[in-house]
Order: C-alpha cells, then structure tokens, then sequence
C-alpha cells in the first residue's frame, strides 16, 4: 500500500509538470516534538543553476517570478506530494523538529527532479538555574544545504 502511495505521489508530480508547474519552494519549520510544511509555493519558471552532477546549486531570487494562482485541484496534488515526498526527504536528511527544532527552504525543480534544502537548525539551550529560564538568546545554531534528486 505505501509503494502505491509512492506511485501516485510521483504521478502527481508529473500532472504537476503538465499543468505549467515546474518549480515548489517549499517553506517548514518545527520544534519540540513537532514539524509542518508551512507553505508549497508553485511557479511556472525559476532561474535555477546546477552543478556538473545535474543537481541544483543556486536558486534565482523567486521575487522575480510569478507564482501559479493554486485552485482546489493544484491544492489536493500540493498535499499529497507534502506527505509522501517532501516530508519522506525531510526526515532522511535530519532531525528538523525535534528539541530546539529547525526551519529551512526546499526548492524542487520538477522538470529535472532535483532539489535542494536549506536547513537551518537550533542547538540545545542552557538552562540556567538562577531564573530557571531558557536561554535561547545565546542557543547554539547552524545551518547547512543539502542536494538530491526526487
């Protein structure tokens, strides 16, 4: 039953490509014990850069480019594909929503099916004995990009 999923969800994808959809940024964040997509972004075309392995390297600045008006049916597709794809690759990659949590920007480039992340990533906060408070002004953070293809 989950290859089944696995199967539409790429399937989707394509009817994603055939309705003039060729890039999702894809915008999360978490914490505690828990993570969400907060936004999928749908656009028609994105300046993308890639490196000799054909996997992205740089993202155009996507102020620049017109995101696709998302209807019911875009939307339906949208969440399928965040259950069965984006957050399956999420979770792979590292451990965003646990503890201090995280949050990051994935691009998928839908017509070579490469993408890449941005993972922005708390450390664990001291916690101080005298005021018995968290200090998470001085939290320990760091980032890191990870590319892959779908």
């Amino acid at each position: 039953m989950e290859n089944m999923r696995k199967l539409e969800a790429s399937l989707e994808l394509v009817a994603l490509k055939d309705m003039g959809i060729n890039f999702l940024h894809v915008e999360y964040s978490g914490g505690g014990d828990s993570g969400s997509i907060e936004t999928i972004t749908p656009y028609s075309t994105v300046n993308v850069m890639y490196d000799e392995d054909g996997v992205i390297e740089a993202i155009g600045d996507l102020e620049n480019y017109n995101e696709i008006i998302i209807d019911d049916h875009i939307k339906k597709i949208l969440d399928s594909i965040e259950s069965e794809i984006i957050i399956e690759i999420l979770n792979d990659i590292e451990d965003w929503w646990n503890n201090g949590g995280g949050y990051g920007n994935m691009y998928v480039d839908l017509t070579t099916g490469s993408y890449m992340i941005y993972n922005h990533q708390y450390g664990e906060a001291a916690f101080d004995e005298e005021t018995e408070e968290y200090d998470y002004e001085n939290q320990e953070e760091y980032s890191f990009t990870h590319n892959g293809k779908l």
